[in-house]
């Protein structure tokens, strides 16, 4: 494959050849090893660009995209698509995108929602650092008004706060931005969960609303036959049914291997599911554990794939379980987290809390956000965290906890999200 750099592109030798470092020399021939190693200069900063063309230019093209799978998407898209049509090709692939998006760690958005005028929304995003059992903050760029719901193959669904009606989809890494139809006239998005999925039979993404007052399903397919949502029936055959409360408000789903859909409706025997590729809403029924589950104590999760769900069964115990098996509804305690065992630490940013805000937590009042390290990290907030937020890092293998601080104001909502050149015209995977 035959490569002419662009003129107009400002190359990052340095980027290039620490993708390339992170690539074992298993997957390449000892000759194509050997080229690389004798060239490893080539991506020190500062070489001229002459250079750096005919390196690339002589790599065969096997080698050109186990680098570029590497590059973050962000750099995918400002600068390595412009390098010739060959790049641009080969990064726009379904594979490739896949590939690149395995490389991606993913981050968890906190979004701070102040519903007092004038709304807005604060989004930033925590980072994992799971060898250290710490985490780094950066700003995540979105209009102030703007809400993150879902978050599926780096494509984000959002609301606005100013237009409660309207939902959007959005790649931030490639700026494209899509409007969905407006709903039924009977609902505003306030009071309903909404997630992005998609269906890998159909290779079509899908969103998915769920309506608090009238526990009514809809999805809308991106780029499908029509353009309008679509009514599908619930689990329910009488209104009587329905898990009712004039308290409860629906939260957005929890999304599984972006297929699965999962809501906790106010029980304490089932959680609503559907599977996108036949969107059929059924019940999924709690895991036995002897004594049942309160519908007051359980939090829905993702976790390495599966469906979790995250029980308090006492002030000194939480118990893991994951859903094993969609369709045969098997679940399986994957962890006990018991008081009794942990290692407990604070980290240097609590050092100025109370003491008793710094004691070992009851863990009754810890709530799950998200799991990194394949489900091996678990991070917990406290319930009663007020402008001073208390989170926890929890790792389940050596059973360690470390207790964090972290100012911020407004009601939560937490999303894991990946960053991607994914796009709803793309088909995604292999």
């Amino acid at each position: 494959m035959r490569t002419t750099v662009s003129s107009s592109l400002r190359l990052e030798p340095s980027k290039m050849w620490n993708a390339l470092t992170e690539i074992s020399d298993s997957e390449f021939t000892l000759e194509e090893v050997d080229i690389l190693k004798k060239n490893k200069n080539i991506f020190k900063d500062n070489i001229p660009r002459k250079e750096v063309e005919q390196f690339f230019a002589n790599l065969p093209e096997d080698i050109i995209f186990d680098i570029l799978v590497k590059v973050p998407a962000s750099d995918l898209h400002e600068n390595v698509r412009l390098v010739c049509k060959a790049w641009k090709g080969m990064i726009s692939t379904s594979n490739f995108i896949a590939q690149n998006a395995l490389q991606v760690k993913p981050k968890l958005l906190i979004q701070s929602v102040t519903f007092m005028r004038p709304l807005y929304v604060k989004v930033k995003a925590m980072e994992v650092d799971e060898e250290r059992l710490d985490y780094k903050l950066s700003d995540f760029e979105l209009p102030q008004s703007v809400r993150v719901r879902s978050s599926c193959n780096g494509l984000l669904l959002v609301s606005d706060m100013r237009k409660m009606r309207v939902l959007q989809v959005m790649n931030l890494v490639t700026k494209c931005c899509l409007t969905l139809p407006l709903p039924p006239p009977f609902c505003i998005h306030k009071g309903c969960g909404a997630a992005l999925g998609f269906d890998p039979c159909t290779k079509k993404y899908k969103v998915v609303h769920i309506c608090t007052l009238l526990f009514r399903f809809e999805i809308f397919t991106i780029n499908g036959s029509d353009n309008a949502w679509k009514r599908v029936c619930g689990p329910w055959k009488h209104p009587f049914e329905w898990p009712f409360n004039l308290d409860f408000r629906l939260n957005d789903p929890v999304l599984v291997n972006e297929r699965f859909v999962h809501w906790y409706v106010n029980s304490d025997e089932y959680i609503i599911s559907i599977d996108l590729s036949n969107e059929r809403v059924i019940k999924t029924h709690l895991p036995d554990c002897g004594k049942g589950i309160d519908r007051h104590r359980y939090t829905l999760l993702e976790l390495d794939g599966y469906l979790s769900l995250v029980h308090n069964a006492s002030n000194t115990q939480i118990d893991v379980w994951i859903l094993e098996d969609f369709h045969s509804q098997i679940w399986l305690k994957k962890h006990s987290i018991l008081a009794e065992s942990i290692k407990y630490t604070i980290s240097n940013d609590s050092s100025s809390c109370s003491k008793q805000e710094n004691a070992f937590p009851n863990l009754s009042k810890l709530v799950p956000l998200a799991s990194t390290r394949k489900g091996e990290i678990l991070i917990f907030k406290h319930k009663s965290s007020g402008t001073d937020f208390r989170f926890y890092l929890y790792e389940t293998k050596n059973r360690e906890m470390k207790k964090f601080k972290m100012t911020i104001r407004g009601q939560l909502f937490f999303i894991p999200h990946a960053s991607s050149c994914s796009h709803w015209r793309t088909s995604y995977g292999p």
